[in-house]
C-alpha cells in the first residue's frame, strides 16, 4: 500500500510533467522566429518543495531573460543557468524563439 509521502511526491511529479507539457504545447502553436533584441534584464526564482512542512531536495533555480524589441515589446525566456551566465543586460542581438521556449542568441559586435 501506499504512502502518504509516497502519493505526494507521485502527485508532485503528476503536476510538474502537466505543467510542463501544457507550455510545451502552447509554445508548439507559435512560430519560430528570429528578431533584433535587447537584454533588458535577468532573475531567477528559487523553487522549494514540501511535504508535511518539511522541505524535499535542495530546491530548484530557473533562470530568467527578458528581451526587448525595437517596437518596445518585451519577451521573457526561460532558458539554463550556462545560457543565462553568458547573457549580459544592455547587449544587443538576434534572439531565435518560439513562444517562451529559447532556442539561442547571437551577439551584434557593436
Amino acid at each position: 500500500m501506499l504512502t502518504f509521502t509516497s502519493i505526494c511526491l507521485i502527485a508532485v511529479f503528476i503536476l510538474r510533467f502537466g505543467g510542463n507539457f501544457k507550455e510545451w504545447k502552447q509554445n508548439q502553436q507559435h512560430p519560430r522566429l528570429a528578431v533584433e533584441v535587447l537584454i533588458s534584464s535577468k532573475r531567477t526564482h528559487l523553487t522549494h518543495h514540501y511535504i508535511k512542512g518539511r522541505q524535499i531536495g535542495k530546491g530548484t533555480i530557473t533562470y530568467y531573460v527578458t528581451f526587448q524589441l525595437d517596437d518596445g515589446d518585451h519577451i521573457e525566456v526561460k532558458m539554463s543557468e550556462k545560457e543565462y551566465d553568458m547573457l549580459f543586460v544592455g547587449k544587443r542581438g538576434i534572439l531565435t524563439f518560439q513562444g517562451t521556449k529559447f532556442f539561442m542568441f547571437d551577439l551584434i559586435e557593436e
